[in-house]
């Protein structure tokens, strides 16, 4: 990031910028997120908040400092409280930290710390109202593992859904902190070494996949990525744009290919990795016929949705939007 820049942490992508943004040539895609970054410059966002190592601090503090951004440590104003939530991932040694532009804005986000999860704790995160109830609603309800059956269930034009709104990758605020799903969550995280959470646009659940205010949130922060990290922006596009046929947050298959009526034409299986089993795989493999086209299959998708069993499957349609 240039002469003056903190040390890059090893092991981090380094995103270098098509231009300079307050002087900073290259950005570092971890804590924060270049979708979360994006979304706090663009007011998509009035604050962010993330968790760090002391290691990570003096990339960070640089980072705010040129940014002019304002950051407190909730910690500090809740000094009896350590892990409010008991977060599988908020190690020793991690602590978080909440940034953004105005310092008003930052307390008062602060003073919900110790209710993450809570409706004021979303909407002083910026996110759409819609999308804070309908998500606290599916938190609250701890029958229903599934938040992505409920956005499903909650989306009127399913038909074709746009890539910016593609959440399968985004499980760590799926998880619901049980040892079975921090397991789980563990397993398909060392399953996708390039890591699951960047994979992103926006970092909230929508309420619908036709959520028009997380669509046109989401078109300004990936309006953002195009103008300083095309590369990365394009990349985004490429991973997110995928057919996926969904069981559940755990087990579910993206497809390099895409949809047409109740064909699903794919030239083999995409990342994520999950935890889909061998029979899953069996069976896309018996269903997949040839087509004209060398090296695509075509699959029948309610031929394909009956042969998986329950829970019943559903598809996500998730395509990129011409133009962009």
């Amino acid at each position: 990031m240039g002469k003056k820049d903190a040390a890059v942490p090893r092991g981090r992508e380094v995103l270098k910028l098509a231009r300079p943004l307050a002087g900073i040539k290259r950005l570092l895609n971890h804590d924060p997120f270049i979708s979360d970054l994006a979304a706090l410059l663009t007011d998509v966002k009035p604050v962010i908040y993330i968790d760090i190592e002391d290691s990570h601090w003096p990339y960070l503090s640089d980072l705010c400092e040129k940014l002019r951004l304002k950051y407190v440590f909730p910690e500090g104003l809740h000094p009896e409280v350590t892990n409010p939530h008991n977060l599988f991932h908020l190690r020793p040694g991690k602590k978080h930290i909440i940034i953004g532009k105005e310092a008003g804005k930052v307390e008062k986000a602060a003073r919900y710390w110790t209710r993450l999860g809570s409706v004021p704790w979303g909407i002083a995160l910026g996110y759409p109202e819609c999308c804070v109830k309908h998500y606290t609603g599916w938190k609250k309800d701890t029958t229903d593992p599934d938040i992505m059956r409920h956005i499903y269930m909650n989306t009127r034009r399913k038909d074709e859904l746009s890539f910016k709104l593609n959440n399968t990758w985004n499980l760590y605020s799926q998880s619901r902190n049980s040892l079975k799903e921090t397991s789980d969550f563990r397993k398909m995280d060392s399953l996708n070494p390039s890591g699951l959470q960047f994979v992103q646009v926006i970092s909230w659940h929508p309420c619908s996949y036709d959520c028009r205010k997380s669509l046109a949130a989401a078109d300004k922060i990936y309006d953002f990525m195009l103008h300083y990290v095309p590369e990365h922006a394009a990349l985004l596009k490429k991973r997110l744009s995928k057919p996926v046929v969904m069981l559940d947050k755990y087990h579910f298959v993206a497809f390099n290919g895409f949809i047409d009526g109740r064909t699903l034409y794919h030239a083999g299986t995409a990342e994520p990795r999950t935890l889909i089993g061998d029979g899953v795989n069996a069976i896309i493999a018996r269903l997949s016929k040839p087509h004209t086209r060398e090296g695509v299959s075509r699959i029948d998708i309610p031929a394909l949705i009956s042969a998986l069993g329950e829970p019943k499957a559903f598809t996500l349609n998730f395509t990129a939007e011409k133009g962009k």
